[in-house]
């Protein structure tokens, strides 16, 4: 019987046996389908309970699996929190497996916001649930949540002793902490929308105004559920920062009266974001006074996304602001040890260190 190769990406998947009973709710074997193309190629495989061998220890098995596997998967019916394995068995290890991707895809109703994984976004939110959607639907979202194990998965985590000898470039940028790039911010995983969605301890962002934040409508649910993993962590987790450009600096002026800047601007987004932080305690807003270089946004100490402001002279901003400004994707990992994400970890601290919590 033919192996897979140990370096293939494991995806453990963890179910409850009687949210995936029904014939009509066969969940697991009905994502696997899904998996089962990038499973083929070699580029992931797929490790459920049904993977132990006659005779293996159920809990050293399982343990084991959570533990070497790149991604989890965590299929949320109503019977998965009423499991009492999972609940004392494999969420502990779980949660504890920091930097590791947790995805959560609702397939049954369920009191999902209240539970232990509330801190965790469910793929494309937790209502409606799989079972309330059309057949048709069911698919469609069941092939978009493989995608996104498989993007999750194919994080390339090779050390540069891997790589050939002649790709000094690609090494070069391996070693940096570089995983992704766009061209654009909008349809890719840049986007406010999307960091919300991979969010799932802390958050920090640097840049100008914050008005694609605020103006995203995901983003006062985001808060709500940050406020309480804030809460359930009493402050370890949760935390949301911004800092952004304050409209009383002379950086701030310049830009204003700027014709290059589309007629000008004005501080109603920080205002907006001023409001939030007092509404919601694990949401802190400080302001600095020189004109930003670029934007940064921090996921789960685990990764930043960078990307260049462009500048017509003189401090000015140029047209087209940041949605047409290249995007970079660095990750925080022991493999990439001069990786960027440090760098900029250490600007961002040190500008916030500098600045006192601004009153809006």
């Amino acid at each position: 019987m033919q192996t897979e190769p140990d370096n293939i990406p494991c995806i453990f998947i963890s179910y409850a046996h009687k949210d995936v009973a029904e014939k009509d709710k066969d969940w697991l074997n009905r994502l696997k389908v899904f998996l089962g193309q990038f499973r083929l190629a070699g580029n992931l495989k797929p490790w459920d309970d049904s993977c132990i061998p006659t005779g293996g220890n159920w809990r050293n098995e399982i343990e084991t699996a959570i533990k070497q596997c790149k991604v989890v998967v965590l299929l949320v019916g109503p019977h998965f929190f009423n499991s009492e394995y999972i609940y004392r068995e494999e969420l502990p290890i779980i949660l504890k497996s920091a930097g590791k991707p947790v995805l959560p895809l609702v397939t049954g109703t369920c009191n999902y916001p209240e539970s232990l994984l509330g801190a965790f976004q469910a793929f494309k939110g937790h209502e409606p649930a799989l079972e309330l959607m059309p057949k048709k639907e069911q698919d469609i979202k069941l092939r978009d949540f493989s995608k996104e194990v498989m993007r999750h998965a194919s994080m390339d985590s090779r050390s540069l002793e891997q790589l050939p000898a002649s790709d000094e470039l690609s090494a070069a940028i391996k070693a940096l902490g570089i995983t992704e790039g766009s061209l654009r911010l909008d349809h890719s995983n840049f986007k406010p929308e999307n960091c919300m969605q991979r969010c799932n301890r802390n958050l920090s962002f640097l840049g100008n105004l914050g008005n694609k934040w605020v103006n995203e409508p995901q983003f006062d649910g985001f808060l709500k559920r940050m406020n309480g993993l804030y809460r359930a962590t009493k402050g370890a987790h949760g935390r949301v920062r911004f800092l952004l450009l304050g409209p009383k600096s002379v950086a701030f002026n310049r830009l204003n009266v700027a014709s290059e800047y589309r007629g000008g601007i004005d501080a109603k987004s920080i205002n907006d974001l001023g409001l939030l932080s007092k509404t919601y305690p694990c949401f802190k807003l400080k302001l600095y006074s020189h004109t930003p270089c670029f934007r940064l946004t921090f996921i789960d100490e685990m990764e930043v996304a960078f990307a260049p402001y462009r500048f017509l002279g003189a401090g000015v901003f140029g047209p087209g602001l940041g949605q047409q400004a290249p995007h970079l994707l660095i990750r925080r990992d022991s493999i990439h040890s001069w990786s960027l994400y440090d760098t900029f970890e250490r600007y961002f601290e040190q500008l916030w260190s500098a600045r006192s919590t601004t009153a809006v």
